[in-house]
């Protein structure tokens, strides 16, 4: 991101940062099990400034609290997400059992059942 203009700064020092303390308290009390806070707040700061450069924010606070509420909730959805296993080849000469075949298998089954029957 590229410097800031003055004007900018002006209006993220007076309107922005001032909320700093609360939106961390707020952090830590609504997802207390997440670790990386400090990327949050300062995510959330670009977020504003970014909207604020391209148009006006009507209400800064409000603004940086949602942006930071949906930085948190992406960061727990992604880090509760599990990974797919890789497959690989398998070695299948232990599965295989030496003896005799499936055909084999099938008729000696259906000849004992047909014995148990009779």
């Amino acid at each position: 991101m590229d410097s800031p203009r003055p004007d900018h700064a002006a209006w993220f020092t007076s309107e922005v940062h001032p909320h700093e303390a609360l939106l961390r308290g707020w952090l830590r009390a609504q997802f207390p099990a997440l670790p990386d806070l400090d990327d949050i707040v300062q995510e959330a700061f670009a977020r504003v400034l970014r909207a604020h450069a391209e148009g006006t924010v009507v209400c800064p606070r409000a603004l940086l609290f949602q942006a930071a509420r949906n930085l948190a909730l992406n960061q727990i959805r992604h880090r509760s997400y599990t990974h797919p296993i890789e497959l690989t080849e398998t070695d299948l000469s232990g599965v295989l059992a030496d003896g005799i075949g499936v055909p084999e298998a099938v008729v000696a089954f259906t000849c004992a059942r047909n014995a148990v029957r009779v």
